[in-house]
């Protein structure tokens, strides 16, 4: 039986007497979906910076750019939180900048007014950062990372989230935002 609700099919099982099994796969993205945002017992904030310290502006970003991404997680559930997994996902026109490859790596704590988060996992893929670690009660923790300008065009960022792994009350989740890559390789130094 395939896209039930499009053909308008329905699917009927009878047995006698002997245990039957249903396997029910479902795939595909809701027309209608749509993300919750909001703040559950814990608080995730992102902010850009310049290589500088300066502000970031989403609109005037050119190749080769960095920028200096700032994750702030604040615990406001009264308890000590286990078990947090952070994922942040980039737009398509940047690249995470890996900070173990990276002999000139940044002084993380000159873009933050916080201590650095010191997670248990960290993932760096082509497309995002997972980052999963305990946060004590009360405290607010960040995590900085460089990312690049690697392709010209207008991308959006996606949303961030946080989320206890094992307590689906403790979450937190906030739009992205659009950014304007300009610029051609020609003269570009990495």
């Amino acid at each position: 039986v395939w896209d039930t609700e499009k053909n308008g099919d329905s699917l009927t099982l009878k047995g006698s007497g002997s245990d039957g099994y249903l396997i029910l796969s479902t795939e595909g993205v809701r027309k209608e979906g749509a993300h919750e945002y909001g703040d559950h017992g814990i608080k995730v904030t992102r902010s850009y910076r310049n290589m500088d310290g300066s502000v970031f502006n989403p609109e005037t970003q050119n190749l080769g750019d960095e920028v200096v991404v700032v994750l702030s997680l604040t615990n406001t559930s009264g308890k000590s939180l286990h078990e947090l997994a952070l994922v942040d996902r980039i737009p398509a026109g940047w690249e995470i900048q890996n900070p173990n490859l990276n002999s000139n790596s940044i002084n993380a704590s000159s873009y933050t007014n916080h201590d650095l988060w010191n997670s248990e996992y960290l993932s760096i893929q082509d497309n995002q950062i997972e980052i999963f670690g305990d946060l004590p009660h009360g405290s607010t923790m960040d995590i900085v990372y460089v990312s690049r300008a690697t392709t010209s065009g207008t991308f959006t960022i996606p949303p961030v989230s946080v989320e206890a792994m094992y307590d689906d009350t403790i979450w937190s989740r906030h739009k992205g935002l659009e950014v304007t890559i300009s610029g051609k390789w020609e003269g570009k130094q990495l």
